[in-house]
This record gives structure tokens, C-alpha cells and sequence, in this order.
């Protein structure tokens, strides 16, 4: 039995609720090609499949993300790739989510949930869990600063893992400033060589795996 009850004679006064207005971009794209510039020097290509531009807010919308990455000089020196991204091109920002994977051309690789990327900094951020691989070693943690090289490279807690020292003729083939760091000072050393240098502020870290909810 289905019973209905109701208030005869009596009107409802309370306001209607305000419906949400839906923001229209101002442009759809499909393939589209964005550049980022700094003192008219290309230092990013970032390539999608599709593209929602919203002027208004300076926020570029882009689905299925291949970024370039070019030094000083325009030498090309990574690639990211992720699922979407939001670009603001007024001030040269871009943060890219789901399935982040960035490599090098010294085969360097990058992979995390998420990250930001200043193109007027070259530098890569992100607060969650990363892995950072140098052919078969791997470091991880949560929280990470590094050049878009992936060459000077500081991962802020829950540091696991180290990097085997390379062989004397990939040691002279590399630059002098290739680190991965937390950023104290006064780290215990995991591993150093004349050009690479790899540091830990806690060292019971690297053997057991960090909170999920750092």
C-alpha cells in the first residue's frame, strides 16, 4: 500500500535552488599542439588529443598528454606522457595526472600519479609517491623536486632503495652534477663517486615501506 501525504493550501516559500551553470569553453580542439616560451625560447611541446580551452581562467584543458621538453639551447631532453593536463600559459604551469611517466634521453625514467611542471624553473614537482629508475636501480618515496633532466633530483621522505655505482666509462660520460637528495644537508651518504651522489636522512626508510598516508 503506497500512502501520500501532503499540505493542502499551503505554498512552499522556501527559494528554488540556484542551478549549477555549467562553463563552456571558449574553443575545442581535437590534436591540437600547445608551446611554452621563456624570453622567446621554446621549452616545452605539449601535444594532446583533445583540447578545451577556457580563456577566462587561463586554463587549458588536454586529454591523453605528450609533452617535449627542450633545454637553453632548444636540444630536446624528455618526454613526459599522462592521461589529461591543465595548462596555464599565462605563467608557463602545467600539472598532469593519472599514469605520469617521464624519460630522458640518457634513459633516465620518472613515473607518478601526478606532478607540476614550471617552464620557468625546469623544474618537475609533486607531493605523492614517486620512482625514479637509472637503468636496472630504482629509488621511491613520497614528495619530489628535480630539474626536468631528472639529473639533480631531491626526494623529500620515505627515501627506499639506491642506485649501483656505474661503471668507470659511464661515470666519465656523465655530468658532475648528477645527485638524488632529501633535502638535509647532513644526510648519511647511500652511495658517492665523482659524479653521482645519493643521500638518506633516515636510513631504517630504504627497509621498511612508508605509510600509505604520507
Amino acid at each position: 500500500m503506497l500512502l501520500l501525504s501532503c499540505d493542502a493550501g499551503t505554498e512552499d516559500s522556501s527559494p528554488e535552488p540556484e542551478r549549477t551553470k555549467l562553463i563552456e569553453p571558449d574553443q575545442v580542439m581535437t590534436h591540437a599542439e600547445i608551446y611554452l616560451t621563456r624570453e622567446g625560447i621554446r621549452k616545452g611541446t605539449i601535444k594532446s588529443a583533445e583540447l578545451k580551452s577556457f580563456t577566462r581562467y587561463d586554463s587549458t584543458l588536454l586529454y591523453d598528454v605528450e609533452v617535449l621538453f627542450f633545454d637553453d639551447q632548444g636540444k630536446h631532453t624528455s618526454t613526459l606522457v599522462a592521461d589529461s593536463a591543465v595548462v596555464r600559459q599565462n605563467s608557463n604551469l602545467m600539472s598532469a595526472f593519472g599514469h605520469v611517466k617521464a624519460w630522458t634521453q640518457d634513459k633516465r625514467k620518472l613515473i607518478a600519479d601526478s606532478l607540476r611542471w614550471d617552464a620557468n624553473r625546469d623544474l618537475i614537482v609533486t607531493e605523492g609517491y614517486v620512482e625514479v629508475y637509472r637503468g636496472e636501480d630504482i629509488l621511491s618515496g613520497y614528495g619530489l623536486e628535480s630539474d626536468q633532466r631528472l639529473r639533480s633530483t631531491v626526494i623529500k621522505r620515505g627515501l627506499k632503495g639506491s642506485f649501483t655505482e656505474p661503471p668507470p666509462e659511464e661515470r666519465r660520460a656523465k655530468r658532475p652534477t648528477d645527485s638524488v637528495t632529501t633535502p638535509h644537508d647532513s644526510a648519511a651518504p647511500i652511495e658517492e663517486s665523482e659524479t653521482d651522489q645519493y643521500e638518506t636522512t633516515d636510513t631504517s626508510s630504504q627497509l621498511n615501506q612508508p605509510d600509505s598516508d604520507n
